[in-house]
């Protein structure tokens, strides 16, 4: 089962916060922010979009090789509307994907979605995917702290 239509569009919205933690070898955990975090379309699946980062694709290495979940966090604070909602999603670790369709399909997104400026100092390295398998309801929002299973 996808994610729901309003969690995929609360990734597409540019005012939310997108964070990934993930943990070492050693049993520490990371929290990251990454703005390159996105949902697919049909919310099947969540991508991590890698320039710079070095870390958290160690990381991430680890887990899949330990079968250990990822924790994605996707959250839109709007005060002035007194609205706060937010979700913990848990994934599995896909593909570290360095070229073929999916690389030249998000590559070509970003060329048309991020400042010209940008791109001349980043280029884009791997795509990872994460596969969600559950997810709590954050903030207030009804159902609050209910986990639903994908």
């Amino acid at each position: 089962m996808p994610l729901p239509e309003n969690i995929v569009k609360l990734f597409e919205n540019n005012k939310s916060a997108k964070t990934i933690a993930t943990l070492d070898a050693e049993g520490t955990t990371y929290a990251a922010p990454f703005g390159s975090l996105a949902a697919t379309p049909d919310g099947s699946m969540i991508i991590l979009c890698v320039f710079t980062a070095e870390e958290t694709p160690k990381r991430l290495e680890y887990m899949k090789e330990t079968s250990k979940k990822v924790v994605v966090v996707v959250q839109l604070k709007d005060p002035e509307k007194m609205i706060i909602e937010g979700y913990s999603i848990w994934c599995e670790v896909g593909e570290a994907v360095t070229s073929g369709p999916l690389f030249e399909k998000v590559s070509t997104k970003m060329k048309e979605t991020t400042p010209k400026e940008v791109l001349e100092k980043f280029t884009l390295k791997t795509v990872w995917t994460l596969r969600p398998v559950k997810y709590k309801i954050k903030g207030m929002v009804p159902d609050t702290g209910k986990i639903v299973t994908l």
